[in-house]
This record gives structure tokens, C-alpha cells and sequence, in this order.
């Protein structure tokens, strides 16, 4: 999914459109570890990926997530992880 330049005025403003990533592209979903990766790509060619994942201790399982930003430069999966919060300065660098 390529959406035009995003806009917000506030970091929870961005927060709560990072959060609704289950409506972006599904572009992995692994049944065996029941993962799921969700892609919004940005019109610089950058990547937010986020990967859904499920985590059991003792009987309760939670949904969990891994933030990545992928840009051109980046080679290996394991470079492109950062925070959610990470997400959100780099967005709202982008767009000063």
C-alpha cells in the first residue's frame, strides 16, 4: 500500500494511524508461527513493516509486534528493526 505524504500535528496523532496497521498490505502471513507482516510504504520508498506475532506464557497469550523501518540501504531484516517510537520521529522528520 503507497498512500500520499501523511500529515499529522501531534505524536499521538501518528501513534494512533501507526496502530491501525492491521488494515495495511499483508504481505507475509506464516501459518506454522502464526506471524503475520503488515507493509504502508511511503512515497520516499521507505517501508514501515510490522510483524504480528503471538506469545504464550503459562495460558495466557498476548498479540505482540516487532517495528520495522526498511530503506534502500538496509540489506538484512534484523538492521531494520526499531521502535514504535522510532516510527513516529522518523515520520515526523519526514515531514518537516
Amino acid at each position: 500500500m503507497e498512500l500520499p505524504l501523511l500529515q499529522f500535528e501531534t505524536e499521538q496523532e501518528w501513534k494512533d494511524f501507526l496502530l491501525q496497521y492491521p488494515s495495511w498490505t499483508v504481505v507475509n502471513k506464516n501459518k506454522m508461527t502464526e506471524e503475520t507482516l503488515y507493509e504502508y510504504r511511503l512515497v520516499n520508498g521507505t517501508r514501515i513493516l510490522v510483524r504480528e506475532f503471538p506469545y504464550t506464557s503459562g495460558e495466557e497469550t498476548i498479540s505482540c509486534q516487532e517495528w520495522y523501518l526498511w530503506r534502500s540501504e538496509i540489506r538484512h531484516f534484523r538492521n531494520a528493526r526499531v521502535r514504535l517510537e522510532d516510527v513516529i520521529d522518523y515520520m515526523q522528520n519526514e515531514n518537516e
